[in-house]
Parts: structure tokens; C-alpha cells; sequence
């Protein structure tokens, strides 16, 4: 069985992907430990966990420096200076303690999410690295958002132009999510997100009754870009005979209370929001619903192709969804994907409820899951990946 080392300094965040991608590698022969920095209360902790019989167990752990000093204060100037100074320190134990790592086993393959601008200092490991093994670094949304903030495209610059000029020669291949067209370099391979079907695979597919009432699901950590607003929007503008009911799964952060204050000021009393919840917790749920609605504001963050994991989720639960942006994991004209505009301006409801009607006479949940099955799980894209190599 072949090795692979994942560094994924994120995991914590984007377990459900991360988890995804290492049962796929599972399955195609290739053992997998994860390396990367978890945090409690206090402290920061370099962490090394193994994928084993479907569980994912922690094998090493410690600490590698005190939580306050990387999120301390207030914004003042001298407070930010040290927290940079931490954060860098921070990726120095965390480099320290993953070359340590690494080099007690053998590997076949090093696979690593993308750093971001600390990239620039990892120089060292990757040159260490790709001395044994097959280098992987992963581009989630290629070209890179772009944000409002002068500091943050600055600093993006900086970690592209280091990437491109002072790293990439000890990396073999870059899978990347293409958000825009670009031109891919020869290192640079074209995936797209999937997600675990496993997770999916006892979905009740019995279509639920329409009559009077449509039931409306949004999953997800609410963002600006996601453009609900727009959604909301519509809702108020809505005047048809059948019952709206939508209920929105996502933590409360500022974005999402933003959310809630705009249904709540225009008397929407059928938006419910459910807070957080665990995908697995409410699966057995799902087959209530019609359909889902997915990000309408890719161009917030001047995304032309919608990339997310949740329209692969949505298509493996077997539930129509609602986005802006076209999405290449699917073929043109998937007929189970209602597109409104790519803008800021509201839509009508009755054209979504009208879609819903002409593809509710076919047997689209069986259609849709079908097709996730076959085409939308990362064992296939990393199939293709590590043919490359």
C-alpha cells in the first residue's frame, strides 16, 4: 500500500472535504496520516491523525505555543505587530514538528492544502519533501478570491509570486478548483470539489408531496458572498398561492444575523433559523424538502463557476438547488439545477416553483444520486489526479 502524508493546517474547519479526500485515498490503495494544528482554549497543538478501519484517530499530539498570543487584544497597531510575530512562530514549531515527523517514515506522496501567504516561509520543508516523495499542493479556488481589503490582495500578490517563482520547482503537481477562466501551467491539474457518497447512501428517496406547500432548505457557514439576501429579497416580492416554508442551517455569525434582521424586517415569519447542525444529524430529514438553495453570489467574490461542495452534497441527497454561477461538475443543461442571475438583483419565486412542478413528474431523486454516485466523488478526481503523476 502506497504512503501519503496530508499537511492540512485547516483540517479542523474543512473536515467533512478533508475527511472525503482521505477515505478516497483509502480506496485507491494509498495510506494516509494527516498532519496539522488544532487549538483548544489555550493552547495550539500540533496533532497527527491516522485514518483507520473508517475512523479517524489522533497518533501524536503536543503543544506547541500558548493560544492568547496569536489572538490577543485589540486591534491596536503593537497588538497586531505581535500577533504577526506569533503566527509566524507558531508555523515555525508546526514546520519543526512536521519535518520531525516525516522524517521517521517513508513516504510516497505529500499532499498539502493550500498554506496561504505563511507559504513563503515553508521554502525549507518543501524542498526536504520533494527530496523523497511526490509533492501535492492543493489550490482550492483558482485564481484567487479577491478580497476588499488592499492588505489582504497585497498579501495574496506576495504568496503567488514566491509560489510561482521560489517554490513550485519542488512540487510535482498542483490540483486546482478553477472559479475563472484561466490557463492552467503544466503543473496544474483541473479537479472539482466532490464530497463522500458513503455519507449519502441511505437517503430515503420517496419525493415529498406538493400540494399547497413548498419546503425549502439552505445548508451552510453564511457568508456575504452566498447573496441569501437576494433570496429574502424575492421572498418578500412573492405573491403566489402556495405556502413558502424555508429553514436555514447555519451558525450565527454577523453575516447570518444580518440575514435574520432583513427576514424578520420584511414580517417573513416561514424563515426559520435552525443554527448549526452536524450534515448526518438531519439526513434523515432531507427527503421533507424540495429543494435547496446554493450560493447566489459567486460574484461577490468575482467567481464566474461556482466551486462549492454543497451543490455535490445537495445532488447526493437527491435535492433540486438554486445557484448564480454555473457549476462544471455538472453538464450544460443538467436539468436538476435551477440558475437565476448572476447579480444583485432579486428573482422571481414562481419560476423556481414552476421548475420544481415539470421536473417533480420525473424520478429526479433517483436521477440525481445516480449521477453523484458516478461522477461527483473525490475517489474519481483523485483517480485522475494521481494518474497524472
Amino acid at each position: 500500500m502506497k504512503e501519503l502524508l496530508y499537511l492540512n493546517l485547516d483540517f479542523t474547519k474543512y473536515q467533512n472535504k478533508a475527511k472525503a479526500q482521505v477515505k478516497a485515498f483509502d480506496k485507491l490503495g494509498i495510506r494516509t496520516k494527516i498532519a496539522t494544528i488544532d487549538n483548544d482554549e489555550k493552547n495550539y497543538i500540533f496533532r497527527i491523525y491516522e485514518y483507520n478501519d473508517n475512523r479517524f484517530n489522533i497518533l501524536e499530539e503536543k503543544k506547541i505555543l500558548d493560544f492568547f498570543k496569536v489572538n490577543q487584544g485589540e486591534n491596536s497597531l503593537w497588538v497586531l505587530f505581535k500577533r504577526f510575530k506569533n503566527t509566524i512562530r507558531l508555523y515555525k514549531e508546526f514546520k519543526k514538528n512536521f519535518l520531525a515527523y516525516f522524517n521517521r517514515g517513508k513516504y510516497d506522496y505529500c499532499y498539502i492544502r493550500r498554506i496561504g501567504f505563511f507559504i513563503i516561509f515553508f521554502k525549507h520543508v518543501l524542498k526536504e519533501l520533494s527530496k523523497s516523495c511526490d509533492v501535492i499542493y492543493e489550490i482550492p479556488t483558482y485564481p484567487l478570491d479577491k478580497y476588499n481589503s488592499v492588505l489582504v490582495n497585497m498579501a495574496q500578490s506576495l504568496e503567488m509570486f514566491v509560489f510561482n517563482h521560489c517554490l513550485k520547482k519542488y512540487i510535482s503537481l498542483i490540483p486546482i478548483m478553477l472559479q475563472n477562466d484561466a490557463k492552467p501551467d503544466k503543473k496544474m491539474v483541473v479537479i472539482s470539489n466532490a464530497m463522500d457518497y458513503e455519507r449519502f447512501a441511505d437517503i430515503n428517496e420517496e419525493k415529498p408531496s406538493f400540494d399547497k406547500e413548498f419546503r425549502v432548505i439552505i445548508l451552510a457557514h453564511i457568508l456575504d458572498w452566498h447573496g441569501y439576501d437576494r433570496f429574502v429579497e424575492s421572498l418578500k416580492k412573492y405573491d403566489g398561492d402556495i405556502k413558502i416554508v424555508v429553514d436555514i442551517y447555519s451558525d450565527f455569525n454577523e453575516d447570518t444575523k444580518k440575514l435574520k434582521k432583513l427576514a424578520e424586517s420584511y414580517n417573513l415569519t416561514d424563515v426559520h433559523f435552525k443554527g448549526q447542525v452536524q450534515l448526518d444529524d438531519i439526513l434523515s430529514d432531507i427527503q421533507k424538502y424540495h429543494v435547496a438553495i446554493g450560493s447566489l453570489g459567486y460574484h461577490r467574490r468575482n467567481g464566474k463557476y461556482d466551486t462549492s461542495i454543497k451543490n455535490k452534497e445537495y445532488c447526493a441527497m437527491g435535492l433540486p438547488f438554486v445557484c448564480s454561477a454555473v457549476d462544471m461538475a455538472f453538464p450544460e443543461g443538467f436539468e436538476y439545477i435551477y440558475y437565476v442571475p448572476a447579480n444583485d438583483e432579486s428573482f422571481d419565486i414562481n419560476g423556481i416553483i414552476n421548475w420544481y412542478r415539470k421536473i417533480n413528474k420525473k424520478d429526479y431523486k433517483t436521477d440525481m444520486r445516480k449521477y453523484a454516485s458516478e461522477e461527483l466523488t473525490y475517489e474519481k478526481q483523485y483517480k485522475f489526479v494521481f494518474s497524472k503523476l
